[in-house]
């Protein structure tokens, strides 16, 4: 870990499940290297080439991507936020997950993002969530629930819709 700091070479490495809260990675050259569960809180990673990097559920609150470069990268259930920094992103395409040492699910599936595009995805989803109930559900009452919220906080809702899930039901809302 000290070499990588020092050196900002960290090339196809593996830091799975490692604490790097905080680090300082400016500019540091990290393509094609896993994160899988890291937590990358608070880390400056501006100007860093994640391109191809496995970034499957690393935590990133509060850290700064900015002029980051993403493409290739995989980004399944990676913990960003709205405390994320991430202006002037680099990325033409990116993958969503990751199955069997393999990324899956290419956005764009054809071409590339054009300049700015990654960024704006990611705040859309930034800015919505999806609620989960674990048993049956009557989607009336959902409904009329999720109503009720946006009238007490004088929020718009925009349901997006209502589908099963592993026999789960999920209820999937833009707020």
């Amino acid at each position: 870990m000290r070499q990588l700091v020092i050196t900002g070479q960290g090339r196809d490495r593996n830091f799975d499940n490692r604490n790097l809260e905080g680090v300082n990675l400016l500019g540091a050259n990290l393509a094609e290297t896993r994160f899988i569960g890291a937590n990358l809180c608070k880390a400056n990673l501006q100007q860093a080439d994640l391109s191809g990097a496995i970034l499957v559920r690393s935590q990133l609150e509060l850290a700064n991507l900015t002029g980051v470069n993403l493409t290739g990268a995989c980004i399944e259930n990676w913990g960003v936020t709205k405390t994320t920094k991430l202006d002037g992103i680099i990325c033409k395409h990116i993958f969503l997950s990751f199955v069997n040492e393999d990324k899956r699910n290419r956005l764009p599936s054809e071409g590339e993002f054009p300049e700015g595009e990654f960024t704006q995805f990611v705040k859309s989803i930034l800015d919505s969530f999806d609620l989960f109930q674990n048993r049956e559900l009557n989607p009336k009452a959902a409904i009329s629930t999720l109503q009720g919220l946006a009238d007490k906080y004088q929020e718009i809702i925009e349901i997006l819709g209502l589908e099963n899930r592993d026999n789960n039901t999920a209820v999937p809302a833009v707020l």
